[in-house]
């Protein structure tokens, strides 16, 4: 998350491949095979992980368009 030109910040949410169905604290990715993941993927939305920059190892994907944008519309509603 850009925060402003000389700041970010990293928003982390836990990522599971148990299904535990899409609800208000589960959103099943819609494209997960398009974000580089090897199998269905589901993101824990009442799981906030709070990493710093030495925390994270790489990049495994990126998700699509559609599922940030649903993932953030859910968060705003919290």
């Amino acid at each position: 998350m850009i925060i402003n030109e000389s700041r970010a910040a990293i928003v982390s949410l836990k990522m599971t491949g148990t299904n535990r169905g899409d609800n208000v604290r589960e959103y099943c990715i819609v494209d997960w095979a398009k974000a580089g993941l090897s199998k269905s993927t589901s993101v824990r939305l009442d799981k906030i992980l709070y990493l710093q920059e030495s925390d994270l190892d790489g990049k495994i994907g990126e998700l699509q368009e559609i599922d940030k944008l649903r993932i953030g519309l859910r968060m705003s509603k919290r």
